[in-house]
């Protein structure tokens, strides 16, 4: 993937590198840009994983003896510690399970288009969730430890005995320095009064419940006329995202793409977020809006659940239904702004657990159980 903060994926590696770093470790990566760099043919291999691991692993070949740690995303390092020369510590990264993805592509997407002419790219689809599901599992047998984001992956790792044992979870916290931007909304706007606006924070995509939002606008707007509806990093435009809500569009504003030092301001002024996704590895986007102090109403799936369970059970609700989410948004919005203190005061109270600083010396724990070297 991309060394880039606004992807979700290397994001937690990118701030773990700094969180490292900053306490003395040495850190360096091996991401898209380099490898795109290195002009050398790889050895033939199908799909961009296949590609990309070629060359990440022609890299560790040449540079093993430098490093205590390799921490790599599922997938990417598919062979032997012994046949790359490496005799520190292989720790295989999920920030979202490859098994769970594929099963949501190919059978629980309940948006999925139908028909026999969608045949040809679903042929093709299954062949190369095929390819990546042997890359990945490959990748887990040659790891000393693999590190997943929610509980119901380290579930699934138990039913395996080759990978059970090596399973930990450490979730995809956010930064001290974002913790702090944000928290900063949370302090500006405590005990005032909110305009009543939602906010969703992610691409628009079937997984993220892109589907679910023609029908979740129209509930709200019908329940709680005057609502606004913020969308923010959708990557299309704002014209494409009013086409898909239809009449209910009047209202809203989309942000297609923001740094994330801009996502406090554009936080400022929410008082509820929505997150109808069906599929997350964690849900980072839930946790910034926690730390702004911004109850956010989520389907019940691993990632939201971890987060917002232990803080708010009544924030989630069954995957797909719509009206129960509109519900409980208009709820909230509803509310006496003064009787959301304690809600908001929980909110940034969960999301602060979820920082690394909380979480960098258990990443370094994981590291130690395979090698003491690494300090």
């Amino acid at each position: 993937m991309p060394w880039r903060t606004d992807l979700g994926g290397p994001r937690v590696q990118l701030e773990l590198a700094d969180e490292l770093r900053a306490i003395g470790h040495h850190v360096d990566k091996f991401s898209w840009e380099d490898a795109r760099s290195d002009r050398r043919l790889p050895r033939p291999s199908s799909g961009p994983l296949g590609w990309f691991s070629a060359k990440a692993q022609r890299r560790i070949r040449e540079s093993a003896g430098e490093y205590d740690v390799i921490d790599a995303h599922q997938g990417t390092v598919t062979t032997s510690k012994a046949s790359l020369g490496f005799g520190g510590s292989m720790v295989i990264r999920s920030v979202g399970l490859h098994h769970r993805y594929a099963h949501f592509l190919r059978r629980a997407d309940p948006h999925r288009a139908p028909g026999p002419r969608h045949w040809l790219g679903r042929r093709r689809e299954a062949m190369m969730l095929f390819a990546e599901r042997r890359a990945v599992e490959r990748s887990f047998d040659a790891a000393d430890r693999i590190i997943v984001p929610n509980r119901a992956e380290f579930d699934f790792l138990q039913l395996d005995p080759r990978w059970g044992s090596k399973a930990r979870i450490v979730p995809l916290p956010i930064s001290s320095a974002e913790f702090s931007a944000l928290s900063d909304v949370w302090r500006s706007v405590n005990g005032q009064p909110r305009l009543p606006v939602v906010s969703f924070v992610g691409s628009w995509h079937a997984r993220k419940g892109s589907g679910d939002w023609p029908r979740l606008a129209k509930l709200i707007s019908e329940g709680l006329p005057g609502t606004h509806l913020r969308f923010l990093g959708t990557g299309i435009t704002a014209d494409d995202v009013r086409a898909s809500l239809g009449a209910f569009a009047s209202g809203s504003e989309c942000v297609p793409h923001f740094h994330p030092t801009e996502l406090p301001g554009l936080l400022r002024g929410v008082r509820v977020g929505a997150c109808p996704s069906y599929i997350e590895g964690y849900g980072i986007a839930v946790v910034e809006q926690l730390a702004a102090g911004i109850p956010v109403v989520a389907y019940d799936v691993p990632g939201p659940r971890d987060i917002l369970g232990p803080m708010d059970p009544s924030l989630l609700v069954r995957p797909g239904d719509v009206e129960a989410m509109a519900r409980r948004i208009i709820t909230l919005l509803a509310a006496d702004p003064a009787g959301l203190a304690a809600l908001r005061d929980r909110c940034v109270a969960r999301a602060a657990q979820l920082t690394w600083r909380h979480w960098v010396d258990t990443a370094l724990s994981y590291y130690r159980e395979r090698d003491e070297r690494v300090g």
